[in-house]
């Protein structure tokens, strides 16, 4: 059951992120397509290279991250089954007339407790890189969307005005900026 939860978290997510925030701008700029394919292209398109390189590894962290604490979580969570499927058998087998030592079906319900709290611990940090991930996805996209494509040229600096003025027997010397 909470394999069904995770999958369904993960899918509305996708759809979400797909629907609600780059389709209507991917008409507009190819670099969202880009970033909304592999994190980071987008960047690299615009000639953002730094921030393509940190936002790939940021994936790449992330996303492998994911896929391992999933894996290992489904292992957990498969251990406690199994353990679980042991410990119900017990009282048939008691009723059946099968000697079941009371050390044992105690050895099987610590376990099983033991796998609980492993398939927990398993799950939080699946949720915390899942969240990590989407994080970096959605970060990466919002930037792709705000930044301009970089042309490579300096922009022309205008020249600061400088004045003097006179005030009595006193020179006032002043520079003006322009932001």
């Amino acid at each position: 059951m909470r394999q069904r939860w995770f999958r369904r978290l993960v899918c509305s997510t996708v759809i979400v992120v797909l629907v609600g925030i780059a389709v209507p701008v991917m008409a507009e700029k190819e670099s969202v397509a880009r970033s909304l394919l592999l994190p980071g292209s987008g960047q690299a398109h615009q000639g953002h290279y730094a921030k393509a390189a940190i936002f790939a590894g940021a994936a790449i962290i992330t996303g492998t991250g994911l896929f391992l604490s999933q894996v290992h979580y489904n292992q957990s969570v498969m251990r406690y089954n199994d353990l679980y499927g042991i410990y119900v058998q017990y009282p048939s087998d008691l009723q059946s007339g099968t000697v079941v030592r009371f050390s044992e079906i105690q050895k099987t319900y610590n376990d099983m407790q033991a796998a609980w709290d492993t398939s927990e611990d398993r799950q939080t940090w699946r949720n915390v890189f899942l969240v990590a991930f989407l994080a970096t996805y959605v970060v990466n996209l919002v930037d792709v969307i705000i930044s301009e494509r970089e042309t490579g040229e300096k922009p022309i600096e205008e020249p600061s005005s400088v004045g003097f003025e006179m005030r009595g027997d006193d020179v006032l010397v002043y520079k003006s900026f322009r932001f």
